[in-house]
C-alpha cells in the first residue's frame, strides 16, 4: 500500500502527459476554425503608451503578443504588470521539477522562476525588464481577496506558499499584506506614473479567479482616479474559456475563434490579424515558459494563431421602467454565454437588478423548482465617489431553502434586513441601500449553488445607479 502512495503521483502525471497530447493532437485533425466575423482592431500608434495586465507570467504572450510585438516595433512605452508570480500550479511545477513533492519555499522558487521566464520571454520581444513590474500576490488568492480581505479583516493567507505577504524581494510590493486594498494602491500607482492611454486586461468571466480579479481591482482603480488621470480605452482578452481554444497544438495557418462564452450583445468586440512574421515570433515567446509547457505544450501553442481577440465589457445602468416606480436590468439567461456553465444543466435561467425606493431588488430566476442541497448567492459591491472603496459594504447574501445567511466580507450580520420573495421557480431579494452603503455603482455577481460547487454563475457586472 505504501509503495503505491509513493510512486502513484509519478504514475498520474506519466499518462496526463502521455495521453493528454494524443487525445488533443485527434481533436487537432478536426476541420479548422474560420475567420471570426468580427471588426478588425485598430492598431495602436505613436500616440499610445500601452499598459499591459497580466494575472500571471506567460498571459501576456497568449493573450496580447501581436499587440506587443506592435508597440514594441514603433517605440512607443509600453509596460507589463504582473498580478501574481505564479507560484500555485502545482501539476507544472511537478512536471518541471521532475519530482513529485512540494513545499511553501518550493512554490515560492517556482514563482521566482516563472518571474524570470517573463523576463526572457519579453526580452525576445525586445522589452527590457525595466518596461515589467511584478507585484507578487498571491497566485489563486486574489479574488478571495476582493471578496474577504479589506480593511480590518485579516489579510490572505496562501494555501502553497504559506505567507500572508508579499515573500519576494523582487518585487516592487516586497512585504505588503495580501489585503484589497494594497492591491488597489499599487494598480493605482501604476496608472499615475504611467498614464496609459490603452490597457489591456483579462475579461471577467474568465475561468481562472485571478483572471477576474484583476479586471474588478482595475475598474475600481480607474473609478477612484476619474479626475486624475485621462481616460484611458480599456480592451480585455480571452484566456481561460472553457475548453477554447479548439484545436490544440501549434496550428499557425488557424484562425483563433471567438469562445462562445464571450457571446455579449453588451460588449464591443474585435478581431487583430498578426502576420506569418508574428504568429512565429508568437509562439517562440510562449515556448520560453518552459515550466508551463512542460505540462500544456498542446494548449499553450493553439494561442499562437493568426489573430487575436479583443472585448470591451460595457458598463450598465439600470434602465428605467415605464409601469413601475423602479429600474430594472436583466443579466442574459443562463442560454447565453455570459454564464460560466460547469454542467451541462442548469437550473439558473436569468438574473435581474432593480431599482427601487426600498433597495435593490434582485430577481433570480430558475428553471424548476428550488431543491433543498442548493443554494443562491449574489454579491453586491457598493461604490461611492466620496468614500473610500475599502470602507464600502461588500454583501454576500446566500440563500436557500433552509438558510439565509447575508456577510459583509466574512463577517455575519445578524437578523439581516434583507426582505426574500419566493415562488415556484423565482427567488426575489430586496437588499436596503443603507446595507450596500448607498452607494452610486455596484459590482455584482449572482451564482447557483450546489453544496460547495458554483453550478452557474454570472459575469462580474459593474451597474450604474440612475438615481442616487
Amino acid at each position: 500500500m505504501s509503495t503505491w502512495f509513493t510512486i502513484s503521483p509519478w504514475i498520474f502525471l506519466l499518462v496526463f502527459i502521455i495521453v493528454t497530447p494524443i487525445l488533443s493532437y485527434l481533436l487537432s485533425r478536426t476541420n479548422p476554425p474560420k475567420r471570426p466575423e468580427l471588426p478588425i482592431f485598430d492598431l495602436i500608434t505613436e500616440k499610445d503608451r500601452v499598459l499591459i495586465l497580466a494575472p500571471h507570467p506567460d498571459d501576456e504572450a497568449l493573450g496580447i503578443c501581436g499587440i506587443l510585438q506592435n508597440a514594441i516595433e514603433i517605440r512607443i512605452p509600453v509596460r507589463v504588470l504582473y498580478l501574481t508570480y505564479g507560484d500555485h500550479n502545482e501539476l507544472a511545477f511537478i512536471a518541471y521539477r521532475k519530482r513529485p513533492w512540494l513545499s511553501p519555499q518550493i512554490n515560492r522558487n517556482m514563482g521566482e522562476v516563472r518571474r524570470r521566464e517573463a523576463i526572457y520571454a519579453m526580452a525576445y520581444l525586445g522589452l527590457p525588464e525595466d518596461n515589467l513590474v511584478f507585484l507578487g500576490y498571491p497566485d489563486y488568492g486574489t479574488l478571495n481577496i476582493w471578496k474577504n480581505h479589506w480593511g480590518k479583516a485579516p489579510p490572505f493567507r496562501s494555501l502553497l506558499t504559506n505567507v500572508t505577504s508579499i515573500p519576494y524581494k523582487s518585487s516592487s510590493s516586497y512585504g505588503k499584506p495580501h489585503k484589497g486594498e494594497d492591491i488597489l494602491a499599487d494598480i493605482e500607482q501604476q496608472l499615475l506614473g504611467f498614464l496609459p492611454t490603452r490597457i489591456f486586461v483579462t475579461h471577467p468571466v474568465d475561468g481562472n479567479p485571478d483572471h477576474r480579479s484583476f479586471y474588478l481591482f482595475l475598474q475600481v482603480a480607474l473609478l477612484n482616479l476619474k479626475n486624475r488621470i485621462p481616460i484611458p480605452k480599456v480592451y480585455t482578452y480571452p484566456v481561460h474559456m472553457g475548453r477554447w481554444p479548439r484545436p490544440h497544438w501549434y496550428h499557425p495557418d488557424y484562425w483563433l475563434p471567438w469562445p462562445r462564452r464571450l457571446t455579449d450583445e453588451n460588449s464591443q468586440s474585435w478581431t487583430l490579424e498578426l502576420s506569418q512574421e508574428n504568429v512565429n515570433r508568437k509562439y517562440e515567446t510562449i515556448k520560453l515558459y518552459k515550466s508551463q509547457m512542460s505540462v500544456s505544450r498542446h494548449w499553450l501553442a493553439a494561442f499562437a494563431r493568426r489573430n487575436e481577440l479583443f472585448t470591451t465589457p460595457q458598463s450598465l445602468n439600470l434602465l428605467a421602467s415605464t409601469s413601475h416606480n423602479y429600474h430594472t436590468l436583466v443579466v442574459p439567461t443562463a442560454s447565453t454565454s455570459d454564464y460560466e456553465k460547469i454542467e451541462t444543466e442548469t437550473r439558473l435561467k436569468s438574473v435581474s437588478y432593480q431599482e427601487s425606493e426600498e433597495g435593490l431588488v434582485v430577481k433570480v430566476g430558475l428553471k424548476g423548482s428550488i431543491e433543498i442541497e442548493v443554494e443562491v448567492v449574489v454579491y453586491l459591491f457598493g461604490y461611492r465617489y466620496d468614500k473610500a472603496f475599502v470602507e464600502m459594504p461588500k454583501i454576500c447574501v446566500e440563500w436557500g431553502l433552509d438558510h439565509l445567511h447575508v456577510t459583509d466580507q466574512s463577517t455575519p450580520i445578524v437578523e439581516p434586513p434583507v426582505e426574500i420573495i419566493r415562488s415556484l421557480n423565482e427567488i426575489t431579494m430586496v437588499i436596503p441601500w443603507l446595507l450596500l452603503g448607498d452607494p452610486e455603482i455596484l459590482f455584482v455577481q449572482g451564482r447557483y449553488v450546489r453544496g460547495e460547487t458554483p453550478v452557474t454563475r454570472t459575469a462580474w457586472r459593474v451597474l450604474y445607479r440612475k438615481y442616487v
